[in-house]
């Protein structure tokens, strides 16, 4: 049979790395001359000397979620908690929030959620199925959260949509939008309040969906969100705010005295224009080319500054607006 046993330690040592390579017993002997029971005897010789520590396999370091990523599983878990880890994995993982795998996520929703321990699969779903339904699960808990804000501000909304619809939302309604993207938040919210039924339709901003030409064609300035109704496209959330406003006036989103409702534009506006530019990404994308001593124009803490500036303005505004909510006392 030949040689028992390696008396060279660098040789059992090698034996053992290849070993690791998922070569087998034979294959590790022949390149060494000797028969696959040489090979196994050396790893077993070898794992009673170190302990096993070159054949048994470390477990890595789990991986460390971010906030963000933790925010984004913690908001599908405890509102979608018939979704599987591997569901919420897949969703966002296509849109670019997480870069872990699904057994990271369960931990994390067994350890800070409480999640039970998985019960054992009856049938298992078609790959195409588990896709779709991964890719769709974002967009579901936003329509879901849309429709917890209508209902809770305006009570039975959820049971008294259809009744509420006006004849022109009966149309086909799509949004162009993007989970992340605040601007969107708005429009989800004003079409769940007035229980405009639509079709969402992700733009992936990480991925620079909003850059192609498809998209460019309905919004040239490449922006979410665009919603496309009654036979046009409109951009710019404020204006397709103001739009459902006028077009669909049943649960308003404007007061009914003219000086309010100068406040809520007079606030929206500050938002818009002089806070919310200088934390949205274009706003910090520092062009090529630019000389170092223009560079703090770009920079996090110029942005930081203006955002300071911004809320103190707007606080100063909520002040001199007297009421429960930040203009009047009802919603």
């Amino acid at each position: 049979m030949g040689k028992r046993v390696s008396t060279d330690p660098e040789t059992a040592k090698a034996v053992h790395c290849m070993r690791k390579e998922k070569k087998t017993f034979a294959q590790i002997g022949s390149h060494f001359g000797h028969t696959g029971s040489w090979a196994k005897y050396v790893c077993k010789a070898f794992d009673a000397t170190t302990g096993g520590a070159v054949n048994k396999r470390t477990p890595g370091r789990p991986k460390k979620l971010s906030l963000d990523q933790e925010e984004s599983i913690r908001m599908l878990a405890e509102n979608m908690p018939e979704a599987s880890s591997l569901q919420i994995t897949n969703a966002l993982q296509k849109r670019g929030v997480l870069d872990c795998s699904a057994r990271t996520v369960n931990r994390y929703r067994q350890q800070q959620l409480g999640k039970p321990p998985s019960q054992p699969r009856t049938k298992r779903k078609p790959a195409v199925e588990a896709v779709a339904r991964g890719s769709s699960l974002v967009d579901m808990l936003l329509d879901r959260h849309a429709q917890i804000a209508a209902s809770a501000r305006f009570p039975a909304a959820s049971s008294r949509l259809s009744c509420l619809i006006s004849p022109e939302s009966s149309e086909s309604v799509t949004l162009y939008g993007w989970f992340r993207s605040s601007c969107s938040w708005r429009v989800r919210i004003a079409l769940a309040w007035k229980g405009i039924k639509y079709e969402n339709i992700p733009v992936s901003l990480q991925k620079g969906q909003q850059h192609s030409q498809e998209f460019l064609a309905k919004n040239p300035l490449g922006q979410v969100p665009a919603l496309c109704i009654d036979g046009f496209v409109l951009t710019q959330s404020v204006a397709i705010l103001e739009y459902l406003e006028e077009t669909r006036p049943n649960n308003p989103l404007l007061p009914k005295e003219p000086k309010s409702r100068a406040q809520v534009r007079r606030i929206v506006e500050t938002i818009v224009s002089g806070i919310q530019p200088h934390q949205n990404l274009p706003g910090l994308d520092i062009p090529p080319g630019t000389p170092d001593e223009w560079k703090l124009a770009w920079s996090k803490e110029w942005a930081q500054m203006h955002i300071k500036k911004g809320f103190a303005a707007l606080e100063q505004m909520l002040k001199e607006s007297p009421g429960k909510y930040c203009v009047g006392d009802q919603t």
